[in-house]
């Protein structure tokens, strides 16, 4: 996404996410706890300097345009940021409201589905895609409501 001024402040914007008629901003970034700028500090307080560096970057321009910003920090093993649990919950509430079902069971149905996500977009950092580029416009959204329910009511 662009801004007027043509830079680059954020990686998916949702509508309506926190409250109607208001975008939400994520700025997404995955962390390497085990890199050399990080292996003298805590694990958390890496993911915490991610989310501030990322917040003094791009807040005061979301801001101006009235939407709502969430710097999203997970480290590669998982491990997710202060604001990353925050919208792992928010999603939670959203989801247990709509399926009657305890917002325990469904924080830890989300976190679990978040987890795999991650693994598996390191690894394809890693590895690549093994589909070729014309075929990836015409793969099915896997993350349709009809595809939740019928995940979810496995796994409860």
């Amino acid at each position: 996404m662009s801004c007027p001024d043509h830079s680059r402040h954020g990686d998916l914007l949702v509508r309506g996410f926190f409250c109607r008629r208001r975008d939400a901003i994520f700025d997404i970034r995955l962390q390497d706890i085990d890199a050399r700028t990080c292996v003298n500090k805590d694990p958390q307080q890496c993911l915490i300097a991610s989310e501030n560096a990322k917040k003094k970057k791009c807040l005061k321009k979301c801001h101006e345009q009235r939407r709502g910003f969430v710097p999203f920090v997970v480290s590669v093993d998982g491990m997710l940021g202060p604001k990353g649990i925050n919208t792992i919950k928010w999603i939670a509430q959203l989801i247990s409201n709509k399926w009657r079902h305890p917002h325990s069971s469904t924080f830890g149905y989300v976190k679990s589905r978040m987890s795999i996500t991650v693994d598996g977009a390191t690894n394809l950092c890693l590895r690549g895609t093994r589909m070729k580029n014309h075929q990836l416009d015409n793969r099915r959204c896997l993350w349709d409501e009809e595809g939740l329910c019928r995940l979810h009511n496995q796994h409860f």
